[in-house]
């Protein structure tokens, strides 16, 4: 996983006691951008593993990853095919539907011989990421090709901001302050037979 942008923050999430070698091993990334965070999650599925394990295992760890105000990317190779129908894709796509996370990789990301296959795969809510764009990236080191996913615009309503006046009280506020006093006439307040209660708010 590489992430094409400067000055990001981020932190690990570790989640090693989901792991198990073979059936489900993933590594969590969390960024901290300016009005939202975002969860880019690696997973590794071999082909040999128990696959009844691996949907099971993933759906514990969206869990605890979670939130309504996050933004989770899952991606990966989880060794099922999505360019055809089958049993295995339908029960992961039944696991991360309940989230809002679907596939968006819909060309071969493994060549071999004749076959073609996309056993890797980028799943996100893309409702939340409305303007982006998912392409192969052939580096002919591999019998894998890597995935650019480009993120355009985020729909995300931005954080409100309240902007407060404060005022400074230091010695020469309030000397100013009472300098400006002394400039007011108070002939009105002096002439109201004692009733200043009506005046008590003026200054």
């Amino acid at each position: 996983m590489y992430i094409c942008q400067k000055n990001l923050k981020y932190s690990n999430i570790d989640l090693d006691k989901y792991c198990k070698d073979q059936d489900i091993e993933v590594c969590v990334l969390n960024l901290k951008l300016t009005f939202f965070n975002v969860c880019i999650m690696a997973v590794y599925r071999a082909p040999t593993g128990n696959f009844n394990l691996f949907p099971n295992r993933l759906d514990d760890i969206i869990k605890t990853l979670y939130k309504v105000d996050l933004q989770l990317i899952i991606c990966g190779d989880i060794n099922i095919g999505y360019l055809t129908d089958n049993v295995k894709k339908r029960q992961l796509d039944a696991v991360l539907l309940t989230y809002n996370l679907s596939s968006t990789v819909y060309f071969p990301t493994r060549s071999q011989g004749c076959s073609n296959a996309a056993i890797d795969n980028i799943f996100m809510d893309t409702y939340k990421f409305i303007n982006f764009t998912v392409s192969p990236l052939h580096n002919g080191l591999l019998d894998h090709d890597a995935q650019v996913l480009k993120i355009n615009n985020i729909n995300l309503q931005l954080q409100k901001y309240h902007i407060y006046t404060i005022r400074n009280i230091i010695n020469y506020s309030i000397e100013e302050f009472k300098t400006r006093l002394s400039y007011e006439s108070w002939d009105s307040i002096f002439s109201c037979n004692g009733n200043i209660d009506r005046y008590r708010y003026i200054v």
